[in-house]
């Protein structure tokens, strides 16, 4: 927003929302209340959470007896028992428990059944799993209608998950260590056979003629030998693997063990392809393979399977790459160590064979060893750390704290926005270059609001007791009571401006364009301010609505300006002085309060006549040249009506030198102050400046620039403390 002849800054803005600092507190206070109503009108039916915690450890299963060599990340283990918890299998036991399902339903009559599947299906939207940061506790939290409900759903669900784990863990224990037992019979059978073998050789053969060169070559043949069966033995199970892939199974444990080992880039496909199988499995418990859920699975399914089979491939083609490269270095070997004895070789081989079966037999024996040791106690990966407890609040409680500072920062800027708009439409006027520029007439002075308060301080600082002034008195005298005030020097410096401005001008006329807006006081402490240099001043109240002079000096209205001008009294018998004041209701002590008043005279209103205001128009002009015959006064201040309510400013205007327009800051719009101008210019007056009056920090920022309450301030509080 910018306005003529005054661009604005930061410093301007501030005024602007310190002045429109009301809209700002209504839009916020409404803003705000709408806000908590419709978060009260938004407010769901309750809903609470328990949560319950289990902890799963890490036992591995009959491919982790098979082999340590693969170590499966912690994350995809708690994924797998995440996906587990909301299996068809543990929600079934859930809603058995619960009365759901009868108890004696089979898992197929469960699947089957769509009212039991559509127990499942609620019981599993009403389940969330969530793992406690980096550990191995899983949150498994609950939602329903009530408190207990949730609590004991949550506690039930961690229950049966424990139960499902156990049951199948159990079961697992000794289908492996069945298989360890077997396995170690035929190692052990195998190791028994290879050492016999070896000590018949050692007695019926003699190595002792060997030399070490020859045994290290018998001992690197031996060794590619080794290693072309055993990379053919992972080519086959990477083969197999391929074909379970193909047909969409699972990789068994030791093809996996093989494919992990050799390529560790397959894993996380790998993992994928499994979790997604698991997944695909589960959901076929619920729903039909033509379901949206079962077919986006599948399609996830195949591209991760076209992935697998590229790096089972891959590496399928890789083994076959190093089996030959062996090949080749074997048949160097063999074609330079043809005369190398069969002894040495036939001894290398029996010799590796023992070794192996004697590092299988020491796993195994391990492996074994453990397994007795698990299977003296119960296997239990899941335990409850922490039982859910019940809910003291609902989840979905709306929160009146947060949404009430989203309402305020809301309201704020709707506050912001709603104050500069309404400022940019404001045709008031609130700047001295605005004034200017409309009656294109100076400012002679900028007059601070004083407000009552402030008033009544600086009457009781007087202490004169019963003698001191009234609020209205005190007010429209100020500066006949108060030297060293802002005010005061307010006035001072409009005197100065007028005194410069007037040069051989002496009847000045005191308007405003709309009631209200201080003529009578400015022209009451302007005319002590002017007497106070020594001048003579003659106010003349020409207000026959609102007569302000004689209250405030306490002389009676009669006779006046409507007698003269009707010729009941000459004007020497109607104008009165500070003896009169004296003898008036303000006596002796008011008119030594100050200084200036011996050099004021004052001309009321007069008498109350129908035709006072007519006679007024008319003879005016001879009332005031009779005056100015008498030559006893330095400036005559006339104190008239509004201009825009009535005529009498207009007409009296063609009469006087000049006028000064009392405008009172953000009073009345732009187009008010122009018709006032134009009224006064038709009449043929002239307006030789203006005032602006109440000026605050909040209505313009003009207040800074021509304040010296800083400065007053200063002194006063200086003067307080001496």
């Amino acid at each position: 927003m910018e306005k003529k002849g005054y661009e604005l800054s930061i410093r301007d803005y501030l005024f602007i929302l310190t002045k429109r600092k009301r809209i700002i507190v209504l839009v916020l206070l409404f803003t705000l209340s709408a806000v908590v109503f419709g978060t009260y009108l938004a407010t769901p039916s309750p809903r609470y959470k328990a949560t319950a915690s289990v902890k799963v450890e890490r036992i591995t299963d009959v491919t982790g007896f098979l082999m340590e060599m693969i170590s499966y990340p912690l994350g995809d283990v708690l994924q797998g028992q995440m996906e587990m918890i909301k299996s068809f299998d543990v929600l079934a036991r859930v809603a058995k428990a619960t009365g759901s399902i009868p108890s004696d339903a089979t898992l197929d009559e469960v699947s089957t059944n769509e009212d039991y599947k559509g127990v499942i299906l609620s019981l599993r939207s009403s389940i969330s799993i969530e793992r406690q940061g980096l550990s191995n506790i899983l949150a498994i939290s609950a939602t329903a209608a009530t408190p207990e409900k949730a609590q004991r759903l949550a506690n039930l669900v961690a229950e049966k998950y424990r139960e499902f784990n156990i049951a199948s863990r159990n079961s697992r224990i000794f289908e492996a260590k069945e298989f360890v037992e077997r396995r170690l019979r035929f190692v052990e059978e195998r190791l028994r056979e290879a050492e016999e073998q070896l000590l018949s050789f050692r007695e019926g053969a003699s190595l002792a003629h060997l030399e070490e060169q020859e045994k290290g070559l018998a001992r690197k043949l031996v060794s590619i030998e080794g290693r072309i069966e055993d990379l053919k033995a992972e080519m086959a199970e990477v083969d197999y693997a391929i074909q379970q892939v193909t047909q969409g199974k699972m990789i068994n444990p030791r093809s996996q063990v093989t494919v992990e080992r050799d390529l560790s880039t397959v894993l996380s496909t790998l993992q994928s392809y499994s979790q997604l199988l698991l997944k695909k499995k589960n959901l076929l418990l619920i729903y039909f393979p033509a379901h949206p859920e079962v077919q986006a699975v599948d399609g996830e399914l195949e591209n991760t399977k076209s992935e697998l089979l590229k790096h089972l491939r891959a590496q399928k083609t890789s083994y076959q790459n190093r089996i030959d490269l062996l090949k080749t270095e074997l048949e160097t070997i063999r074609a330079n160590v043809r005369l190398l004895p069969t002894d040495a070789v036939a001894y290398e081989r029996l010799q590796r064979e023992v070794e192996i079966n004697n590092t299988l037999t020491h796993e195994l024996k391990t492996k074994y060893q453990e397994l007795l040791i698990k299977e003296a106690e119960r296997i239990e990966e899941v335990s409850i750390v922490n039982p859910a407890l019940k809910p003291s609040s609902p989840m979905n409680r709306p929160s009146y704290l947060q949404n009430g500072l989203l309402g305020i920062l809301i309201g704020l800027l709707l506050g912001v926005v709603f104050s500069v708009v309404y400022e940019s439409y404001d045709t008031s006027i609130t700047t001295v270059e605005e004034i200017e520029s409309i009656l294109e007439v100076p400012v002679l002075g900028v007059i601070p609001y004083i407000g009552d308060k402030e008033m009544r301080e600086r009457i009781a600082m007087r202490g004169e007791g019963t003698n001191s002034p009234d609020l209205e008195l005190f007010k429209y005298l100020f500066t006949f009571f108060e030297h060293d005030h802002v005010l005061t020097e307010a006035f001072r410096i409009l005197r100065t401006a007028l005194l410069k401005k007037l040069d051989s001008a002496r009847v000045i006329e005191v308007t405003s364009p709309a009631t209200r807006e201080g003529k009578s006081f400015i022209m009451m402490n302007l005319a002590v301010s002017i007497a106070q240099m020594g001048k003579k001043v003659l106010v003349i109240d020409a207000d026959t609505k609102v007569s302000m002079i004689n209250r405030s000096f306490g002389i009676p209205r009669e006779p006046g300006l409507s007698d003269v001008i009707l010729r009941k009294v000459p004007f020497a018998e109607a104008a009165r002085s500070i003896v009169d004041v004296m003898l008036g209701e303000r006596g002796f002590d008011f008119a030594l309060s100050g200084t200036g008043l011996e050099n004021v005279h004052i001309l009321p209103t007069g008498s109350k006549t129908p035709m006072a205001r007519e006679m007024l128009s008319v003879y005016i002009k001879d009332v005031l040249d009779e005056i100015k015959e008498i030559k006893a006064f330095d400036f005559i201040l006339i104190d008239t009506p509004p201009i825009l309510p009535v005529m009498d400013a207009v007409e009296l205007a063609a009469h006087v030198d000049g006028v000064l327009l009392v405008y009172e800051a953000g009073k009345v719009s732009k187009i008010a102050l122009r018709r006032a101008r134009t009224h006064i210019q038709n009449a043929g007056g002239r307006i030789i400046g203006a005032v602006l009056n109440k000026m605050k920090a909040e209505v313009s920022p003009d207040f800074y620039k021509y304040s010296y309450k800083h400065y007053y301030g200063e002194e006063e509080k200086r003067s307080h403390k001496q």
